[in-house]
């Protein structure tokens, strides 16, 4: 019988999610008054000192945007091997077949599965509550004045602004947060302080990519409060009860589908799109009543109901009830 590790145990769901949202509440009602003054003075305190203008830089510079490498670019260098090679064994069948049952192809698909996931939500998320960042208030962008907006309130961005550059919740920090999986999720072990180190060495970079991001003025304090849970959410969600990677090595569970993460990523990808795309399509129509957006909502929630069905088939054999690839 495979060992259980630590993070495994109930003792450790309920401490460990029971200080995640303990912290999101407490968060949260610090936050609701006190996030634009938070976000204007770290933004102030960074135009003044040097230090932390070039470090809120470095935070959200990336090579392919900014030609230099920045904070960024570390999340993606950790990440995108562990996504290349479980690509590459999507279109090689020989190789795939050959590592399907390794721990790192399992670590791989997973990772892959999570970043559609994880990308998925924060769009979809910007799209819908359209919170304008704090450099652009008092700004028109699209004919739209672009106004203070709490937490979990609508915005006053459109749509497609939303989409792009949405501040809530913040998208750097949410890739940062993915790197938990890296020096925590896949590196499991029984020793609670070699646990809890990983925990915090990984939290405390996606810590520190959400305060650069606070300091150049592009998201507030509770953008990258609710990114981190957020993302800590779909991370332990996806490895225990879509892909019960734990129950993979032990051999208790097989993906049924040939690249069935892959598939299962881009169906959750598609299915979030679907609920964005209702959720937006009835809120506009709500309000204007123009028939677009009504079809916007019907095609949304077709796509929703599609979508989940999908995801509902393709990791698991319907007949057995358990994978057999």
């Amino acid at each position: 019988m495979a060992p259980k590790f630590f993070f495994q145990t109930r003792r450790f769901n309920f401490s460990f999610w029971g200080i995640i949202a303990l912290g999101a509440v407490i968060g949260s009602i610090y936050l609701w008054d006190n996030d634009l003054s938070l976000s204007l003075y770290w933004r102030q305190r960074a135009a003044a000192d040097p230090f932390l203008h070039d470090f809120a830089r470095f935070m959200a510079r990336t090579l392919p945007e900014d030609g230099i490498f920045g904070g960024q670019d570390l999340s993606y260098l950790l990440l995108l091997p562990y996504v290349i090679f479980y690509l590459i064994c999507a279109v090689a069948p020989p190789m795939r077949r050959k590592y399907q049952f390794s721990s790192f192809y399992q670590s791989a698909g997973y990772i892959t599965a999570a970043a559609l996931a994880m990308t998925a939500v924060n769009r979809g998320m910007k799209t819908f509550f359209a919170r304008a960042r704090p450099g652009d208030l008092g700004r028109i962008k699209d004919g739209l004045a672009q106004e203070f907006s709490r937490m979990w309130e609508v915005g006053s961005q459109s749509p497609a602004a939303a989409f792009s550059n949405g501040s809530f919740p913040s998208g750097h920090t949410n890739t940062a947060v993915a790197l938990v999986v890296l020096v925590y999720i896949l590196m499991p072990t029984n020793r609670i302080r070699l646990v809890v180190g990983r925990f915090l060495l990984a939290i405390s970079w996606a810590m520190l990519m959400g305060f650069g991001r606070v300091c150049s003025g592009s998201h507030y304090p509770s953008d990258v409060l609710w990114s981190i849970v957020i993302g800590l959410l779909l991370l332990g969600w996806i490895y225990f009860r879509v892909l019960r990677v734990p129950e993979q090595r032990t051999g208790k569970f097989r993906i049924y589908t040939a690249n069935g993460e892959l598939l299962w990523g881009l169906s959750f990808f598609m299915f979030v799109a679907g609920i964005t795309s209702a959720a937006v399509g009835i809120r506009y129509f709500v309000t204007t009543l123009e028939w677009r957006w009504f079809l916007a909502f019907l095609g949304g929630a077709f796509g929703t109901f599609i979508f989940y069905r999908l995801m509902d088939r393709i990791l698991v054999d319907p007949d057995h009830n358990q994978g057999i690839s």
